[in-house]
């Protein structure tokens, strides 16, 4: 095997032995694969960070942390061909074309084997070296890494790499081991590359006595050693798993083990081993056979460290029923003597699983033996030994190899020693003056850790008995403080039928007032006029829009949009030529205007897409496009350029439309690889913290494929095959989740995010439900229709809303255990604080059905809320502002709109979720023209007034 670089050797030292590489900064690579233990641990299960000491004195000093689920396995001969199959139940393999990995996708190229993949992962487990959440390091700073989402692996490689390279000696050993890499393009994958160089440049050993006697030294054996091997290759059977230069086939077996420790997994305390990647249950309970060399020193033994003794081990492959049934627990360290898992059932659970390998021969003790003194002949002498292979120091300054010396408790670290990533916070030396004004939130009346439903007398109907094409499409509802009480408000529009207003009187007890306003869609409330005083604004079937301006003391007076005449289906607002006026988006649903007027609308001159520039209190049309199925306009800086886009989503073949604003002129550009087909939602969120927001659109998709959930669809499905299409559409049936690349390009991330499929989804909004400083995601569903769904009861197609966890920044997790599964069919719906708690609650305007209220008795994580205010512009409510949250868990981007998800109009308060431990350092403030204000008197839990003079 060629040697790698000295300079990468000497990186890939220092990265395996400093623990600058766990969130704690207690623990290395060295931690569990030491050499003074043959390169393992001496551990049955591994005490990753949070513990102290060496084996087998290690334990814990942190209450909190758990023991890793397996064993650690040594890193002895790595560096030997074929080894290209890691962890215990493979879950990294090496293929012609790729790395087989947990990552998949997010892998970052340049790693140059299996083991430099496998170094990517120790860091990302919390039990090994990433800590939990509200762990402090050794210098009691927050653990930054243990904050990052389980899934967002590339954030934890990232982060790692720039805590790294705050480090001037770790700049140094990075350029000299990459010369003709700039510093600011290395990656973590750089790092893993040099701790698997100096892996399998250290830890390769060929001098064994029996590599000494297959080369020819016929006396390297001794005559106990050589009956063992005859046995080993011959009669025993050893050799059928165990053969190669590696003495492994690097296949998966179930042999029995008893099961031990905390378990694996949604199945614990059981380890499925293979399976739980596989998901075959050929594979139950099946395990990587281990390599052979130096076997005699590496114990203990198995996937669990079962075994203390390499001849229980042996004994157990002869007879593992009875090894299984005699085995004594109280050999095990305390912490893994756990008493369900002395349980028979449970004990024996390997045995009894359709994978078990029953084995053929029995042995005597004699044979027993020779076999033993085989495997010891498998020892290198130079193994026996490594003390020379520890370093004097490491680049961070922190203790080599991390708290293993029992004296290390308490390690005393400067906080100068460890290399603690600071926020870039811009200067705020040019910080716009603001008055400010907060309150704490309510107290939380109670906690159940799910949303509570609350009916509201409000119902969105139809004309007739049955729902027909298009009334199927449901009403909007919109929210904000209607009457500058503090309390949120809400507004819902209804197809046939008066729109509603329901005034918050507190502690989400409403008032309802009707507003004599029929066969209203979509409803926004904004301040048309600037007088600082929010207005109501409709969209219709068949007629232009409504305004209802607001004129104090809770009264509306229906008044004209003068120069708005187009017919709407949606609509959008915002000051999109920057002269601090709202201006106006509408889009038309022709194929309902097409059925409801008949040869009035097909004569005439259609409607399509109209962008209206308001000035002097009269708005001025441009036609930007003569035809439109438009369900949902967004306003948002699609090309990062500083100014506001106008993306229409379509229904049916017409692909989505964007237009880039330039300086209040339009141009029509095609900037994202996939859009929904069937295009019913649009909201947009920074659901991975990066500063930019990602888009997410929703279409119709079953959120599950059995045949069940599948039947309801089929005959729909069938009846509705899609077009061929040409190879530059890029619509396609599914939701998308539309990310911006560092290139200024976008990629659809909705199949390896979870949320390409959501049923017959129309609205879909982001929210931190949990205030974890990461946006969650909830849709509403469902869909009735007597000419499409004539064949299902009440012609309905029944579905559960779903909620989704954001879970990372990168993957969206299923959360029924939030009982926001209604399936009353949802069409419109906002998010906002309804009851001043703190947390977001959940609004939604659902067809035939009572509207609902979902409250959020989450009770978890903190908030700051921000309403902004500027008085003297004819904005007054500061729409178009973007927000960043600036604290010591991540920066937090949010914006102030009008409207987003379907139909539906936000509240201009803004939410701002994050972990309870997080430290609130500033609040930037972007206002609509571009000017900054810094505010860095924060308090968590407060609703915070910013008023610009």
């Amino acid at each position: 095997m060629p040697s790698a670089s000295e300079a990468k050797l000497t990186l890939g030292e220092a990265l395996y032995w400093d623990p600058l590489l766990s969130g704690n900064r207690d623990t290395a690579c060295v931690t569990c694969h030491h050499p003074l233990q043959a390169t393992g641990d001496g551990l049955s299960l591994s005490i990753g960070t949070g513990g102290v000491g060496l084996a087998p004195e290690r334990v814990f000093v942190i209450e909190r942390q758990v023991l890793a689920p397996r064993n650690a396995p040594p890193v002895f001969n790595l560096g030997l061909a074929g080894m290209d199959t890691m962890f215990w139940d493979g879950r990294i393999q090496t293929t012609p074309t790729e790395f087989i990995n947990p990552a998949d996708d997010f892998l970052p190229p340049g790693l140059e084997n299996a083991v430099a993949v496998q170094a990517m992962f120790p860091i990302t487990s919390r039990d090994e070296m990433r800590g939990q959440h509200g762990d402090y390091d050794l210098a009691d700073q927050h653990n930054v890494l243990a904050t990052i989402g389980d899934h967002d692996m590339p954030l934890m490689w990232d982060t790692l790499m720039q805590q790294l390279l705050a480090v001037p000696a770790y700049q140094q050993l990075f350029q000299a081991a990459y010369p003709h890499t700039p510093l600011a393009k290395l990656s973590f994958a750089d790092a893993a590359n040099a701790i698997a160089a100096y892996e399998m440049e250290t830890f390769t050993f060929l001098d064994s006595p029996w590599d000494h006697y297959l080369q020819g030294n016929e006396s390297a054996l001794t005559n106990e050693a050589l009956k063992g091997a005859a046995l080993f290759y011959g009669e025993a059977g050893c050799a059928q798993c165990h053969s190669g230069p590696l003495l492994t086939d690097l296949q998966f077996h179930n042999i029995g083990v008893p099961q031990v420790g905390p378990g694996k997994g949604a199945e614990a305390p059981l380890d499925y081993g293979r399976s739980r990647e596989t998901e075959n249950e050929s594979d139950l309970f099946a395990f990587r056979t281990p390599p052979l060399r130096n076997v005699a020193i590496t114990g203990p033994w198995m996937h669990n460290g079962v075994y203390l003794t390499l001849e229980d081990a042996v004994r157990h492959h002869l007879n593992p029923a009875q090894m299984v049934a005699e085995y004594d627990f109280r050999q095990l360290p305390a912490l893994m003597q756990n008493d369900d898992l002395e349980g028979t059932a449970v004990r024996t659970a390997a045995l009894s699983a359709p994978s078990f390998v029953v084995p053929t021969k029995a042995l005597s003790d004699a044979d027993i033996a020779a076999i033993l003194a085989f495997l010891e002949s498998l020892t290198s002498p130079t193994a026996r030994d490594l003390s020379h292979t520890i370093p004097d120091s490491v680049p961070s300054g922190l203790p080599v190899g991390g708290a293993i010396q029992a004296e290390a408790t308490p390690i005393t670290v400067t906080e100068a020693q460890i290399a603690v990533p600071q926020m870039n916070i811009p200067s705020s030396e040019n910080s716009l003056p603001v008055f400010m004004g907060g309150a704490p939130f309510a107290a939380a009346p109670s906690c159940n850790g799910e949303f509570v439903t609350h009916w509201l007398n409000h119902v969105t109907n139809v004309q007739g008995e049955v729902v027909r094409m298009f009334e199927t499409n449901g009403a909007g509802v919109a929210i904000n403080d209607l009457n500058q009480d503090g309390w949120l408000d809400i507004v819902f529009a209804n197809l046939n039928g008066p729109a509603t207003i329901f005034w918050n009187l507190g502690s989400l007890t409403f008032e309802k007032e009707t507003l004599p306003d029929l066969n209203t869609r979509a409803v926004n409330i904004v301040d048309v006029t600037g007088d600082g005083r929010l207005d109501i604004v409709f969209t219709h079937i068949t007629s232009s829009l409504t305004y209802w301006e607001n004129s104090g003391s809770g009264v509306f007076e229906r008044l004209p949009l003068p120069g708005v005449r187009a017919l709407a289906h949606s609509m959008a607002w915002g000051d999109l030529n920057g002269d601090g006026t709202l201006d106006l988006v509408t889009g038309s649903y022709d194929a309902e205007l097409n059925l409801t007027l008949g040869d009035a609308f097909l004569f005439s001159d259609g409607e399509g897409v109209y962008q209206y520039t308001q000035e002097s209190g009269a708005f001025t049309p441009t036609r930007l496009s003569e035809t439109s199925q438009a369900l949902v306009i967004a306003l948002l800086d699609v090309n990062q350029d500083g100014q506001r886009d106008i993306l229409l989503g379509n229904d049916f073949s017409i692909p989505d439309m964007t237009w880039l604003g330039q300086n209040g002129t339009w141009q029509s550009a095609s900037p994202f690889p996939a859009t929904a087909k069937h295009t019913m939602n649009f909201d947009w969120g920074d659901i991975n913290n990066d500063g930019s927001f990602e888009l997410f659109a929703t279409d119709m998709v079953p959120y599950r494929s059995d045949e069940i959930s599948l039947a309801p669809w089929m005959i729909m499905m069938e009846t509705m095959a899609p077009e061929p299409k040409e190879a530059s559409d890029p619509q396609i049936v599914s939701n998308v989740l539309l990310m911006r690349n560092e290139d200024g390009t976008y990629q659809n991330r909705a199949v390896t995010s979870g949320v390409h499929a959501s049923g017959w989804a129309w609205s879909g909004k982001f929210g931190d439900l949990n205030q974890d400083g990461r946006l969650d995601l909830y849709v509403v569903n469902g869909m009735i229709d007597a000419e499409m769904f004539h064949y299902l009861p009440g012609n309905e197609l029944v579905e559960e809303n779903q909620a989704y966890q954001n879970v990372g920044g990168s993957f969206f997790e299923p959360m029924p255990e939030w009982r926001l599964g209604s399936n009353e069919s949802g069409r419109g719906m906002s998010m906002a604080d309804l009851d001043n708690d703190g947390d977001l609650d959940i609004v939604v305007n659902n067809l035939r059905s009572q509207a609902q209220l979902f409250e959020n008795q989450l009770c978890s994580g903190a908030s700051l809320q921000v309403d902004l205010r500027w008085p003297a512009s004819s904005n007054p409510f500061a729409l178009g502002a973007t927000l960043i949250l600036h604290t010591s868990t991540g920066s937090y981007t949010r914006d102030v709109r009008a409207n987003s998800g379907y139909l539906s109009g936000d509240a201009t308060r803004v939410h701002f979720g994050f972990p309870v431990e997080s430290q609130l350092l500033a609040l930037e403030i972007i206002w609509p023209d571009g000017a900054v204000t810094f505010v860095n008197e924060l308090s968590a839990n407060t609703l915070l007034g910013v008023e610009r003079p």
